[in-house]
């Protein structure tokens, strides 16, 4: 990965030097991108046209996810099995394996950024054996009731608050507190180890069992 290394470096100092003298950046880096494509005709048709479009493909290389989005804000090696990467940007995160892309993520929402994204692709990397629905409503950044604690964290990441536990006549419950949703608030209840129901509070309104 020295290569890349010393791509990020160059396309670093590049940023630097421009910054103050540069009000089209955006005209220049798709020149960039023009020159490096007319000098690589061995990316082939589908590899061209993203990086011509600042868009990522599958297999790119560190280098051509450079061209397109720029430098990452932050980068994590995986120490342990599977091996790969991830190059986190605010709102967008990368998955190298074998040093080429092999997934990422936009995000969705409002309340999404790159670390949230960032944590869904780990969870799914490293939990082959989720049901196919939780793993897409997680990559989606979405909870449904059945989900685990585990699961929510996964996707919503860990909650503004928790409240204390409780019993009513169904069993023990749980409320995590979100500051996220239209409303200001969205609180998670959970029944035992597993979501009941989600619903959004006003701003001002007080969580209360």
């Amino acid at each position: 990965m020295q290569v890349w290394l010393n791509f990020i470096l160059m396309v670093a100092l590049a940023a630097m030097v421009g910054v103050s003298v540069s009000l089209n950046q955006s005209t220049a880096e798709r020149a960039r991108r023009q020159t490096y494509v007319e000098a690589h005709s061995e990316l082939g048709a589908e590899m061209s046209e993203a990086l011509l479009e600042g868009e990522l493909a599958l297999g790119m290389e560190p280098e051509h996810v450079l061209l397109s989005w720029g430098s990452p804000q932050s980068v994590k090696v995986s120490e342990s099995q599977p091996r790969y990467e991830l190059w986190t940007y605010p709102k967008a995160t990368v998955l190298f394996q074998e040093e080429t892309v092999s997934d990422w993520l936009v995000a969705r929402s409002a309340y999404d950024t790159g670390d949230d994204l960032a944590r869904r692709l780990e969870y799914l990397l490293t939990h082959e054996g989720l049901i196919e629905r939780t793993a897409s409503l997680i990559r989606k950044g979405e909870i449904t009731p059945g989900m685990s604690f585990e699961e929510v964290e996964a996707s919503w990441g860990k909650p503004k608050e928790v409240l204390p536990l409780y019993d009513d006549n169904s069993g023990e419950r749980t409320i995590w507190v979100y500051e996220r949703g239209r409303m200001g608030r969205t609180t998670v209840t959970f029944q035992e180890d597993q979501v009941l129901s989600s619903s959004e509070l006003p701003e001002e309104a007080e969580t209360t069992k």
